[in-house]
């Protein structure tokens, strides 16, 4: 079986890194399952968890303006999920473009959305300004609908 995880990057020492290590380690080398990792931006950067050398890295570079990004990481993915041709796809991204990344990928297979943090990570008491409360407010609107 292929398998296919798209994070963000996996070079700091979160719960979603370690989680992701001991699970996609396991699959590959005790169920023999093919796993691809795809990460945003990762620049290089070591791992801080230890990952099977079976697991196949892909790091996808994007930059720009909000148009460039969306653009670059929409084709970006598309190509090495094309390559790849997964069975399934667990999307491991605690922001709201984990959401939506089936209608950005016409959902080529089977998609599973994966999540290591609370949705309500943004604490609308807690922002600093106005403009802020606002838009933590309408991001945990968004997340609890998109849930």
């Amino acid at each position: 079986m292929k398998l296919l995880y798209i994070t963000n990057s996996i070079y700091g020492a979160g719960g979603l890194e370690r989680v992701l290590s001991i699970k996609a380690t396991y699959l590959v080398d005790k169920l023999g399952y093919e796993i691809h990792i795809i990460t945003l931006n990762q620049k290089g950067l070591p791992l801080f968890y230890n990952f099977s050398n079976k697991i196949l890295h892909h790091d996808l570079r994007v930059t720009g303006n909000i148009f460039e990004y969306f653009k670059s990481y929409k084709r970006g993915l598309k190509d090495i999920i094309k390559k790849i041709n997964p069975d399934i796809i667990s999307v491991c991204d605690d922001g709201l473009k984990g959401f939506f990344l089936p209608y950005i990928l016409g959902k080529p297979c089977a998609m599973i959305y994966e999540r290591h943090a609370s949705k309500n990570i943004f604490k609308t008491s807690d922002s600093p300004n106005y403009i802020q409360k606002i838009k933590f407010k309408i991001i945990n609107i968004l997340m609890h609908l998109l849930f």
